[in-house]
C-alpha cells in the first residue's frame, strides 16, 4: 500500500522521547505510529455489528452520544423500560 506523509503537532519532549525510543529498537517514528496505531484503528473499523431493529441493543447504542448530537434516548430510561417490560409480561 503507498505511503503518504502525515503532519502532526507534538510537544518537543514527546518527539525526542519518541525519536529515542524508535533508535533504540531500530525502528522509525513512522513504523512505530503505523505499528501501534494501525491495529488499533483496524479494529475499530472491523467490528461491522448492526444490532437487530428495535432490540435492546439498538436502543442502547442509539442512547450514545458518539456524534454529539443529543442522544436519541436516555440509557438508564431505555433499560428501565426493558426490565419493566421483560417483569410484566
Amino acid at each position: 500500500m503507498a505511503k503518504k506523509k502525515l503532519t502532526l503537532t507534538v510537544e518537543e519532549g514527546v518527539i525526542k522521547r519518541v525519536k529515542k525510543y524508535a533508535e533504540k529498537h531500530g525502528t522509525s517514528v513512522s513504523n512505530l505510529f503505523e505499528d501501534k496505531l494501525g491495529p488499533m484503528a483496524a479494529k475499530d473499523e472491523d467490528i461491522g455489528f448492526t444490532p437487530k431493529p428495535g432490540s435492546l441493543t439498538e436502543k442502547i447504542i442509539g442512547s450514545l452520544n458518539r456524534s454529539g448530537k443529543e442522544p436519541a434516548g436516555d440509557y438508564k430510561e431505555i433499560v428501565t423500560q426493558e426490565i419493566r417490560k421483560k417483569y410484566s409480561e
